[in-house]
């Protein structure tokens, strides 16, 4: 005999409980009573309304499934607009976000040409002050150069004379 044909606790010893609770119990046999059938009076079918006026409760499965079944059109309509509402409401989002990312990145950009702008007008700016700076050593050099021959001449001129004192008798 399988387990599931019994009608007991799944353990062993609460089976053997059971079993033995059944023997000791003080019953006594089912008296087999039979219908009587020929007491009936009317004969045919039963044409009676029933006394009761209230519906019968049907269980909200059934319920449901009648609904469901009925109106499925709507349902399937319903479930994919809600779909799509949702995908366009969620592809609106991401569409944002990526566009505000876009308007970030442009504004780093913007920024990054202002400063590279910055720094190539300062460079300019200092090209400017570096050459102004060699022209103004250039002059200062061909001024040196000048007061340079102008010494040598004089000194030249010194040393003539010097020598012209010396070699005067």
């Amino acid at each position: 005999m399988s387990k599931r044909s019994k009608h007991t606790t799944k353990t062993f010893l609460g089976r053997l409980n059971y079993q033995q609770s059944i023997v000791n119990l003080n019953t006594e046999a089912t008296v087999d009573e039979q219908p009587d059938f020929n007491s009936t009076t009317r004969v045919g079918p039963e044409t009676s309304e029933p006394k009761s006026k209230k519906k019968r409760q049907i269980p909200i499965g059934i319920k449901i499934r009648d609904f469901l079944s009925s109106n499925w059109v709507g349902w399937v309509v319903l479930v994919v607009g809600g779909v799509l509402a949702f995908l366009l409401f969620d592809a609106k989002a991401e569409l944002t976000i990526i566009h505000n990312s876009i308007e970030q990145q442009n504004k780093q950009i913007d920024r990054l040409y202002t400063e590279v702008d910055n720094i190539n007008t300062k460079q300019d700016e200092n090209a400017n002050r570096l050459q102004d700076d060699i022209d103004n050593v250039d002059n200062m050099n061909d001024l040196q150069d000048i007061l340079l021959t102008e010494i040598r001449s004089k000194l030249e001129n010194l040393e003539k004379s010097l020598l012209n004192i010396q070699n005067a008798p």
